[in-house]
């Protein structure tokens, strides 16, 4: 087929072939310049019993180019009609590799599932709880000031890094207010701590949720069970609440 044919043939492509201009463009461009060469080619003379060697990679070449074109276009159609395209898998047994299917809700599930908590580490929470109620507390001034605070809402937030959000709240109204941009000490009682020397138990509520129970026998506070909730929250534990059950 001569190059105008085979050009013509490509600007009137069927519509239900639809090929991408582009497409069109590339082939058209390696159609012209082999037309360009082969134009530009001029005969060699031939001694007697020579090989007309350049023709014939010329036209090896030639032969290529069309090959290509041709390969491209059926690849084109294919794709077009949602056939997968023609492609060389000699030599290549590997089967493809497979998508990972793994639920990521599942993944972030595993990654929030702590290490069951025991004893020593329930204490240390209870003690970094203590300690945190205390150093705010007793930051205050000789008027009861907190001079590092300018709101309630800057104590809920240095409570939260080790109660649970409800809690933090519960104690930062209880035991402070806020006044003209200052906030002030509450004098009150303080809550009851667990004593470190004093046996309690470990309880078990579910993955992320445990209880430590202390028995308490004395003037100030009679004889009762102080329970300390603690839950799993934003990638540690948390005191959740403090209950407390009179024993007779």
């Amino acid at each position: 087929m001569k190059e105008e044919n085979l050009m013509e043939e490509l600007r009137t492509f069927p519509n239900n072939k639809t090929m991408g201009e582009q497409s069109k463009v590339e082939i058209e461009k390696a159609i012209q310049e082999e037309a360009r060469k082969r134009r530009n080619h001029q005969p060699i003379k031939q001694s007697s019993g020579g090989f007309p060697f350049k023709g014939v990679v010329i036209s090896v070449m030639s032969a290529a180019v069309l090959f290509l074109a041709g390969t491209f276009l059926y690849n084109e159609i294919q794709l077009n009609e949602g056939v997968a395209p023609l492609t060389d898998n000699s030599g290549s047994d590997d089967p493809k590799p497979s998508i990972d299917n793994e639920d990521p809700n599942e993944q972030e599930t595993q990654e929030q599932t702590p290490e069951e908590l025991d004893k020593q580490s329930a204490l240390e929470v209870m003690e970094t709880f203590k300690t945190t109620f205390v150093r705010m507390y007793s930051s205050s001034d000789e008027n009861l000031k907190i001079p590092e605070a300018q709101s309630i809402e800057d104590i809920k937030e240095e409570f939260r890094t080790i109660m649970s959000d409800e809690l933090a709240e519960w104690y930062a109204e209880s035991y402070y207010r806020e006044e003209n941009g200052e906030v002030f000490v509450v004098a009150m009682d303080g809550p009851t701590w667990l004593e470190a020397d004093i046996p309690y138990d470990l309880e078990k509520i579910s993955e992320t949720k445990f209880k430590i129970n202390q028995e308490r026998d004395n003037e100030q506070l009679g004889h009762r069970i102080m329970s300390y909730v603690l839950i799993y929250e934003e990638g540690h534990w948390k005191v959740d609440d403090i209950e407390t059950e009179v024993l007779e």
